[in-house]
Parts: C-alpha cells; structure tokens; sequence
C-alpha cells in the first residue's frame, strides 16, 4: 500500500519535473531500496529528462545510481546524451558518485567517447581524472 502510493506520487513529481528537492531525492532513495523492480524500472526511465536536477545532492546521486542500474542501454545512452555538456560541472560535487556509476555501467564507448573525452580545458580534464581514479580503484 505505502510502495504503491509512493510510485504514484514520485511518477507525478518526475512527470512534472519537479525532483530537485532534496526531500523527494531522499524518497526516490528509499524507493529504489524496498520497491519492487517493475516499480524501479518505471521510476528510472522517467527520471531520464530530468537527471541533471536529480544528481545535484547526495541522495539525489545515490538515486541516479540506482535509477542508471535499472535502466537498459538505450536509456543510459540517453543519460548520456541529456549530460553532454554538462558532465565536468557534476565531476565536482556529489555527481560524482553518479558519473562514476554511468561510466562503469555504459557499454557504448563511441557515446562515451564524444561525451566525455570531448574536452577542451585542462579544468575540466583536472574533474576528470578523479571520477576516472574513483572508477579504477572501485574495479579492484
């Protein structure tokens, strides 16, 4: 009863595009540990358009993690096409955690490839070899 009223209101809440409070972020998390996968499936594909606003807090990271688990490969390519551009802004907070899950997650190294490697300034790069060393070391 509590899971199925909380599908429908976090369905609603994403099909407005209202998740970039903290609070649904904490509940999206919460959601994706109890409910069932059907439930996590139908949660991360309409999370997709709004990925960027979820992964600006911690939970919100944590949430994307779980959302780019249990999406297919068509869907992570569209994470990756709705972050293009924006990848390095969230090297440096707790999208980190989420960046770090895409990469380790995603099978397409061409789309990886232009979103990622595309980079021009060396700031951006310095973003880059931490979400690269936090993979390695999780790969151990």
């Amino acid at each position: 009863m509590a899971m199925t009223s909380s599908k429908a209101l976090l369905g609603k809440l994403s099909d407005k595009g209202m998740v970039g409070h903290s609070m649904i972020h904490k509940a999206m998390v919460d959601f994706f540990t109890y409910a069932d996968v059907r439930d996590k499936v139908d949660l991360a594909q309409s999370l997709v358009p709004h990925i960027l606003q979820v992964i600006s807090t911690k939970d919100g990271a944590l949430a994307g993690c779980h959302a780019v688990a249990h999406l297919t490969s068509k869907g992570r390519k569209e994470v990756l096409k709705a972050m293009k551009g924006t990848v390095f802004e969230n090297c440096k907070g707790p999208g980190s955690l989420f960046i770090t899950a895409l990469l380790a997650m995603t099978d397409d190294t061409t789309l990886l490839t232009k979103a990622i490697w595309g980079v021009r300034s060396a700031s951006h790069r310095a973003g880059l070899w931490r979400v690269i060393i936090i993979l390695l070391t999780c790969l151990r």
